[in-house]
């Protein structure tokens, strides 16, 4: 095989026939100047983008709470995140809803609390403090959600 009929994998090294599409050793595409092709990353940044929408949709219905979690870490996980509508849409309905679940269950905790205080009780102030944590985690991951939508995509 001499060099002008040859093609030098990329990936292993290996030299292939002029004609050959793919490495006959590691099995990589080759291009048309015999090196690697480039692996197209589109369909990694989509898939993760529709898991992170989809897992969003299942955690309102058969998935509650885990599904939401899986929304949020796959959209921020997405490749180029701030571009694939998919990725922000699945976090972002991760993120408000159990932003708001857990504000709404710390508010009815902290409003529980002030009516057994109205009533003469106050044993449970570590309830108390549970809440206003609760509330202040919510709002702060709200918050950093709205940030991070509302940054410039890098190009």
């Amino acid at each position: 095989m001499n060099e002008a009929t040859s093609k030098y994998c990329q990936s292993c090294g290996f030299k292939n026939l002029a004609t050959t599409k793919f490495c006959s050793e590691c099995g990589d595409q080759l291009d048309k100047s015999g090196n690697v092709a480039k692996k197209d990353s589109i369909s990694t940044e989509k898939g993760l983008g529709i898991v992170s929408l989809v897992t969003a949709i299942l955690g309102f219905t058969c998935l509650p709470g885990i599904g939401l979690i899986i929304a949020i870490i796959a959209g921020y996980l997405t490749p180029d995140a701030q571009k694939n509508s998919y990725a922000k849409a699945g976090a972002s309905i991760g993120v408000f809803t159990l932003g708001t679940a857990l504000f709404g269950f710390c508010l009815t905790t902290l409003i529980v609390f002030i009516m057994d205080i109205s009533r003469g009780g106050g044993n449970a102030v570590f309830l108390w403090i549970l809440a206003i944590l609760g509330i202040i985690i919510s709002s702060l991951g709200v918050g950093f959600h709205i940030r991070w939508l509302r940054k410039k995509p890098t190009t």
